[in-house]
């Protein structure tokens, strides 16, 4: 595979070698062989199980000894939202209300995820903060037709000039619903470090991020913090890194041609999950 002089200096910004790039190329194209597996985990063959009695006594040993221990609870978060509104974006490409309600969309489609999201959209932590959005730049919303409304719904959702959640990382979206208010997912790990990731009423806490959303964690924790010390007697630690460049795949086109961005770099994935072990080195 031919690359040009400036997806070289990008190959190798990356901090990869244009090898490395051939060989992602043909594990894409080629795929890769299955492992052959010898048998099942279950238990008693690499699975423990443990009566009420022993948990009962791993909890308290654990209890007993934490404040000798210097815990940190890490969390990989550099995942954005883009892949979990995949089927929004298929709506907003698809759908249009002029032509059919909803629910014919639905049913003409068999669009199971739809069906999901339009009979449980008032059941989301972001409904309130969303409808708020739509009533902000347009009048009369309860003229709206069920379809019109999803529509416009999903556009405040997901559009730049609306709240654009498919930029944040899930771990920045509106997650859970309390009398008190909407928390996010960030937040929530905050405070559960509180049960069982603390020591001498301090939680440290490390995240991987995006380097583009970096900033936006810190403003929510600047945001959250000192009422969550207060709350729960505990002074948190937070860091951040950056999951490394060099984990991340190009990406190919369905006719297997390098997949470009508009400036005509090469489109760079990040890894899953398991791309942060080197975090730990």
């Amino acid at each position: 595979m031919m690359f040009s002089e400036q997806d070289i200096i990008q190959i190798k910004n990356k901090g990869i070698t244009e090898k490395q790039v051939e060989g992602q190329v043909s594990r894409i194209k080629n795929g890769m062989s299955y492992s052959n597996l010898i048998a099942a985990a279950n238990i008693g063959s690499g699975i423990e199980s443990y009566t009420d009695e022993e948990t009962r006594d791993f909890i308290a040993s654990f209890e007993a000894k934490k404040n000798d221990l210097n815990i940190v609870k890490f969390v990989p978060a550099s995942g954005a939202a883009t892949r979990m509104f995949k089927f929004l974006f298929q709506f907003l490409k698809k759908y249009d209300p002029n032509r059919e309600s909803i629910e014919a969309y639905i049913e003409n489609t068999n669009d199971t995820l739809i069906h999901t999201f339009v009979t449980g959209i008032r059941q989301f932590p972001f409904y309130n903060q969303v409808l708020a959005k739509i009533k902000s730049v347009k009048a009369n919303v309860e003229s709206l037709t069920t379809g019109e409304l999803c529509l416009e719904f999903v556009k405040a959702m997901l559009d730049e000039s609306g709240l654009n959640y498919s930029f944040f990382p899930k771990g920045l979206l509106p997650f859970h619903t309390y009398e008190t208010g909407v928390v996010t997912a960030f937040e929530e790990h905050l405070l559960e470090s509180t049960l069982y990731a603390s020591s001498n009423n301090k939680a440290n806490l490390h995240f991987t991020v995006s380097e583009k959303h970096h900033k936006y964690f810190n403003t929510e924790l600047d945001k959250i913090k000192s009422a969550l010390e207060e709350k729960t007697s505990t002074s948190f630690n937070v860091s951040f890194s950056y999951q490394k460049e060099e984990t991340e795949t190009l990406a190919l086109t369905t006719t297997n041609e390098i997949y470009r961005n508009d400036d005509g770099s090469i489109l760079f994935r990040p890894a899953g999950h398991g791309g942060i072990v080197r975090e730990f080195e």
